[in-house]
């Protein structure tokens, strides 16, 4: 199972459509900001499936069917995505951990500061997949994660 991994896209979705159509991902996350790129990509992409929360440019009142955070569980692997601003990731991730721990999460997935990170350790994948000009990646095979983050480089 590929998971593509997008966030703070900002009304800027022409990357995200080369990455789908690369990968072609079995699901599309995307970690906020702004909410009406997912539907604009879901209009060009019917059949993949798009998940997504709010972020903190995004207005819940227009956007009521996307949360603040969503927990689900694929390929037998517990996901908790948000966009991060609620945690105040950008002084640090303590408050996301803790949430991650809270609710068991093998994969903690958020946005937000713009910049890349990604940390594997024992306990869960820590991934944020950065802005518009980056992404992440994860494959869910036989209980195994692998995970990566890039640059996106359209040449």
């Amino acid at each position: 199972m590929t998971l593509l991994v997008i966030s703070d896209t900002h009304h800027n979705i022409q990357n995200a459509i080369s990455l789908v159509n690369k990968y072609k991902p079995d699901y599309l996350l995307h970690l906020g900001d702004v909410c009406e790129d997912c539907e604009r990509l879901s209009d060009i992409f019917p059949k993949l499936i798009i998940l997504s929360v709010i972020g903190n440019n995004d207005f819940s009142r227009l956007y009521p069917q996307y949360p603040l955070e969503r927990i689900f569980t694929l390929g037998e692997k517990k996901i908790f995505m948000c966009h991060g601003h609620k945690y105040r990731v950008k002084l640090g991730l303590f408050s996301l951990v803790m949430r991650a721990r809270e609710v068991e999460a093998d994969i903690v997935l958020f946005g937000h500061t713009h910049e890349r990170f990604i940390e594997q350790t024992d306990e869960m994948l820590i991934m944020n997949p950065g802005s518009v000009r980056s992404y992440g990646i994860i494959e869910i095979n036989d209980g195994k994660i692998s995970a990566k983050t890039e640059s996106y480089d359209n040449e």
